[in-house]
């Protein structure tokens, strides 16, 4: 929780709690900042941890 604090104080947050805002006048602007840069982070995550669990697999198996 506290890294999550951490990087919504940053200049993402203050960027991020904006187009938040501005989401709230017009979802349409909301819901093209989710398309283009949280799904991408999401997949992005999902594919680092797919690797990273790959990589402990062979781990265990060389040990």
């Amino acid at each position: 929780m506290a890294s999550l604090i951490e990087a919504f104080s940053g200049e993402y947050g203050r960027i991020a709690s904006q187009i938040i805002a501005e989401g709230q006048a017009d979802p349409q602007a909301l819901a093209s900042y989710r398309d283009r840069f949280i799904y991408l982070a999401v997949l992005r995550l999902k594919l680092l941890l797919c690797r990273a669990l790959r990589v402990a697999s062979l781990i265990r198996v060389l040990i």
